[in-house]
């Protein structure tokens, strides 16, 4: 084992916690063998360092994401700006309404950036720039004020 943890972490002393944590990535290795030789391969897999199944990240189901399509365009619709603050907690109400459990999803920030993207959707950005007075508007006020 210090072998191992030698050639792929040159400089870690043995008795240190991070080569006691070097030591359980090897063993988890031994133990998934099987499934690295897979990885390894393959071209398309062999520089992995994680594997997660396609789909496996999917959280609420294409007509849960419909259904926040529909109420975000809707509300756009009526005129008013859609936050990401309304945004997440209208994906956290469709996502109760589907039987999603909470500690499953959480609407995160990167979520949220992965769902506007399959949409083609963007969130406005507040600004601090407006429109720039006509020339001549404090004289058009001083007067209204007389």
């Amino acid at each position: 084992m210090p072998a191992v943890v030698a050639v792929f972490w040159p400089g870690i002393a043995l008795r240190s916690p991070a080569y006691t944590t070097k030591k359980r990535v090897v063993l988890r290795w031994r133990q998934h063998r099987a499934h690295v030789d897979i990885m390894a391969a393959s071209a398309k897999t062999a520089q992995m360092k994680r594997y997660r199944a396609l789909g496996s990240a999917t959280i609420l189901t294409d007509d849960a994401e419909l259904d926040l399509l529909d109420w975000l365009v809707a509300v756009r619709r009526n005129g008013m700006p859609v936050s990401a603050t309304m945004l997440q907690q209208e994906a956290l109400e469709v996502a109760r309404m589907y039987d999603v459990p909470p500690a499953t999803f959480g609407a995160s920030a990167t979520w949220m950036k992965a769902y506007l993207a399959r949409c083609s959707l963007s969130l406005r950005a507040k600004t601090r720039q407006g429109q720039s007075p006509p020339a001549g508007i404090n004289m058009r006020g001083a007067k209204c004020r007389q």
